[in-house]
């Protein structure tokens, strides 16, 4: 599926109002960073468009792609539908940097593409509210796509901390690789 009205109709009859709506922030966003980047702006609005496709599934749809993908079961139900959300893309013919873009937006991972990159700093920055960290990220976001990733992991990681939690084994290897 490449029309983007057709995907736009797609998600609008599966997505939540405010899901739809923040999908449409987060795919501009992508297409301001793709160009600003020099990339495909096209493919990164899509790939925005489409990051969130899974997140608003019903238990029983998460867990037929559960089982049929055998996904790993230590993605919590904030990050699972990045995972479920790859498998949706794929089996949608979507090529692989969006697939990649759809899966890493939530988590990060070592070696990810820069449409996996802008998506996961467009899913952060594309927001109408405002706090200092999301602030910093978007003034990091037209510097360096690392270094708005590693900002944000910092935070996510001592937020964590702070709760008792630990960070996603991808997110740590994405942590380390790009702060090298």
């Amino acid at each position: 599926m490449e029309d983007i009205n057709e995907i736009k109709s797609y998600l609008k009859a599966r997505l939540t109002d405010y899901r739809y709506e923040h999908s449409l922030m987060v795919a501009d966003e992508c297409e301001k960073l793709a160009i600003h980047y020099g990339v495909d702006s096209n493919k990164a609005y899509i790939a925005g468009l489409i990051h969130d496709m899974a997140k608003d599934l019903s238990e029983e749809e998460n867990n037929k792609y559960i089982e049929k993908y055998e996904i790993d079961s230590s993605f919590d139900m904030k990050t699972l539908h990045g995972e479920i959300g790859y498998y949706m893309a794929m089996e949608q013919g979507y090529d692989n940097d969006i697939c990649d873009a759809v899966r890493y937006h939530t988590l990060g991972h070592d070696g990810m593409n820069i449409y996996a990159k802008i998506v996961l700093v467009a899913d952060k920055i594309a927001r109408s509210d405002s706090n200092p960290q999301i602030d910093e990220t978007r003034k990091l976001a037209y510097e360096s796509l690392d270094d708005a990733i590693v900002y944000y992991l910092k935070f996510l990681k001592d937020k964590l901390n702070s709760l008792g939690k630990e960070m996603h084994p991808w997110s740590i290897r994405c942590l380390e690789e790009l702060s090298e």
